[in-house]
C-alpha cells in the first residue's frame, strides 16, 4: 500500500497540480510510435510562481474554495490501516511532466502531496482522504509549517523534547475546532514514527538535487506560502462516492481554475472505473497541460522504480477520453503504456513507445 491507502472508498483530491500533457519530446499515440523508450523530458524550471507571489484569497474566492461538499466518513475502508505517511519514494519521476503554473491540484494522501503541489507550482490545492485520521493529521502539518520558517524547524517540532511546545502550537492554530482533542491524540500517537519519516525526507535527493518539500528550501517556502494564503484544503473525500471530487470540479470552474495535476497513488488498481468515479473525474476542468499521476504495485507485472511501485503519468485529457469508453480497470489500459528511460516510469497519452507485452 502506498501512503495513500488502497481506497475502497476512493478519496483525496487536491486541486492544483498541472503537468504538461505534452512533455518536450512530442506526443505519440497510446499504442506506440517510437522505436526506443522515450527520454524523460527535462523538468521545467518551477519558477512560474515563486514563494512570495501568492496572495491570500479574497473573501469570495475563499468561500467558494472552502465550501464545496465533503464525503461522509465511510463505515469501513478497504484497508483499515492509517497511512499517515507515504511508502512511495520516487514522486520526483513525475516532475518533468508537471507544470501547474498557478492552476489546480487534486491529490490523495498525506504530505507527499506537498512535494507535488510545490514542484508544479499549484495555486489551489485540494487534498482528499477517506480516512479521517489522515485528514486531521494535515491540521498538524499546517500548524507546524505556519510556525516554522525552515524545514529544520518543522522537523524539530516532532522531537520528544519539543512535544509540549508543539502541542501548544496545535492548540493555537486549532482553537475552537471540535476535533482538537483527536488531533492532539493523533500527534501523540504518530509523533515518533513521523519524526523518523520526516528526517529521511529532509535529506532526500536525486542526482544531487533536493526532491521533496522538506529537502528543498524553496519548495518548503512555497508550501508555507500556500498555507498562509489559505490555498491548501485538506478534506474528506471518497472517490467512489464522488460528491467531494464533483464539488471540487464545480469550485474550480467557479474560480476560473484549470486542474493541471491529479495524483491518485494506487487507488485505481483497487477499484473499478464505475459511474460515480467517472462522473466526478469528468467534472474536473482540464486542459492539454493537465496530467494524472498514479502508482501500481510492481508485483503486478510492472517494472518497479523503488522496489515496490511502478509510476505512471497520463495526459489528463486522454484520461477523461478513456473514461468515456468501455475500460473499467486501469490494468486494462496499462498494456498500452509508453516506455521511458526509467524502467519504473511509464506514460499514457504522452510521448513514448508502446509497452504492450512488457513485463
Amino acid at each position: 500500500m502506498p501512503s495513500v491507502p488502497a481506497f475502497g472508498a476512493l478519496w483525496i483530491a487536491c486541486a492544483c497540480l498541472a503537468t504538461c500533457a505534452q512533455p518536450r519530446g512530442g506526443t505519440a499515440p497510446a499504442d506506440g510510435g517510437a522505436d526506443r523508450p522515450a527520454k524523460v523530458p527535462e523538468a521545467a524550471e518551477p519558477a512560474t510562481v515563486r514563494p512570495g507571489d501568492l496572495a491570500p484569497l479574497a473573501d469570495g474566492q475563499r468561500a467558494v474554495f472552502w465550501s464545496s461538499p465533503e464525503d461522509a466518513v465511510p463505515d469501513a475502508r478497504v484497508d483499515e490501516r492509517h497511512y499517515v505517511h507515504t511508502n512511495e519514494r520516487k514522486h520526483y519521476l513525475y516532475f518533468p511532466y508537471m507544470d501547474c503554473a498557478g492552476g489546480g491540484y487534486v491529490g490523495v494522501g498525506s504530505d507527499q502531496n506537498l512535494t507535488m503541489i510545490a514542484r508544479c507550482r499549484a495555486g489551489f490545492a485540494w487534498i482528499l482522504d477517506y480516512d479521517e485520521v489522515v485528514v486531521l493529521l494535515h491540521a498538524v502539518h499546517r500548524a507546524f509549517i505556519l510556525e516554522s520558517p525552515t524545514p529544520d524547524e518543522f522537523v524539530g517540532r516532532w522531537h520528544l523534547d519539543a512535544r509540549e511546545s508543539s502541542m501548544a502550537v496545535i492548540e493555537k492554530h486549532e482553537a475552537g475546532n471540535p476535533r482538537l482533542g483527536r488531533i492532539k491524540k493523533i500527534f501523540r500517537k504518530y509523533r515518533k514514527n513521523l519524526l523518523a519519516y520526516f528526517e529521511i525526507r529532509r535529506q532526500q535527493s536525486f542526482r544531487g538535487e533536493p526532491v521533496t518539500w522538506l529537502s528543498s528550501e524553496e519548495d518548503y517556502a512555497y508550501v508555507r506560502d500556500m498555507y498562509r494564503a489559505g490555498r491548501i484544503r485538506p478534506m474528506l473525500g471518497d472517490l467512489l462516492a464522488g460528491a467531494a471530487v464533483t464539488g471540487i470540479g464545480g469550485a474550480a470552474r467557479s474560480l476560473g481554475v484549470t486542474v493541471r495535476a491529479i495524483y491518485m497513488s494506487n487507488v485505481e488498481e483497487l477499484v473499478r472505473w464505475e459511474k460515480p468515479f467517472k462522473k466526478s473525474m469528468m467534472s474536473l476542468p482540464l486542459d492539454e497541460r493537465s496530467v494524472v499521476m498514479r502508482t501500481l504495485s510492481s508485483v503486478d507485472d510492472y517494472p518497479d522504480a523503488d522496489s515496490r511501485w511502478h509510476y505512471n503519468v497520463q495526459s489528463g485529457l486522454d484520461f477523461q477520453e478513456r473514461l468515456g469508453g468501455k475500460i473499467k480497470r486501469i490494468q486494462a489500459l496499462m498494456p498500452q503504456r509508453g516506455l521511458t528511460e526509467f524502467k519504473g516510469l511509464s506514460t499514457l497519452g504522452l510521448a513514448g513507445k508502446s509497452a504492450k507485452g512488457m513485463k
